[in-house]
């Protein structure tokens, strides 16, 4: 027999988060006999909680208000907060009936833990006006849930397995084209001394013809101015 709350599983604080963010939960006895509750955080530093444990009658309704202290950064978008409250409550009857709220705890928590109910919560910083995200969680008996998550990892698998051949087929592309780049300019080294020599001697043939020629045709005339003085 445990409380009624306001709020189902998640308490939304609005963003921006640097700055103080309260929200109100609204906690009811249904009960005909007073309930005590407590409220329990992961994160007592960062949230204050007023009241944190009272007493309400019967039927009656109590406001609790959680303030998120400021952050000195706005966290990202996709930042999941991981915090978490726990409401319980216990049953006000017999001998706690005569026991402070103080006492009633103390011997609760230590002689009679099957009588609390809790019931979790947990924290999500939301933007203005976004709607919040239903999470739905995977049950472990869940073959349809089970198959699905196993077909996204093995096509992430096949996927990077695709990539990583590629990019070897790549890497060794270039290699051949690198190694074929490498054999063509050792072909052009060793072609070069070749092409300067064919070059150098059509250079010195040519001045050594020319003269020949000249020196051929000096004779010719000689011979003949020669002749003619005869």
């Amino acid at each position: 027999m445990s409380v009624e709350l306001d709020v189902e599983n998640t308490i939304y604080f609005e963003r921006p988060v640097t700055r103080i963010v309260k929200k109100n939960v609204q906690i009811k006895n249904p009960h005909s006999k007073p309930v005590a509750f407590k409220v329990k955080t992961t994160a007592p530093k960062l949230y204050c909680v007023r009241p944190n444990s009272e007493i309400i009658p019967p039927n009656g309704m109590m406001t609790v208000q959680i303030m998120l202290q400021a952050y000195r950064e706005e966290p990202p978008a996709d930042f999941k907060c991981k915090d978490k409250f726990l409401i319980v409550s216990v049953l006000i009857e017999g001998e706690l009936e005569s026991l402070s709220l103080g006492d009633i705890w103390n011997r609760v928590e230590t002689k009679e833990k099957g009588s609390i109910h809790q019931q979790k919560l947990r924290v999500e910083y939301v933007y203005p006006n976004q709607e919040p995200q239903q999470i739905v969680p995977v049950k472990e008996n869940d073959n349809n849930a089970k198959s699905l998550l196993n077909g996204e990892k093995e096509g992430d698998s096949n996927s990077n397995t695709s990539k990583a051949d590629e990019v070897e087929a790549k890497m060794k592309k270039m290699e051949e084209e690198l190694q074929r780049y490498k054999n063509e300019v050792e072909n052009l080294r060793n072609a070069e001394p070749t092409v300067v020599v064919e070059r150098v001697q059509k250079t010195t043939e040519s001045p050594v013809s020319m003269i020949i020629l000249f020196t051929m045709l000096a004779l010719a005339i000689a011979y003949f101015v020669q002749q003619q003085k005869v």
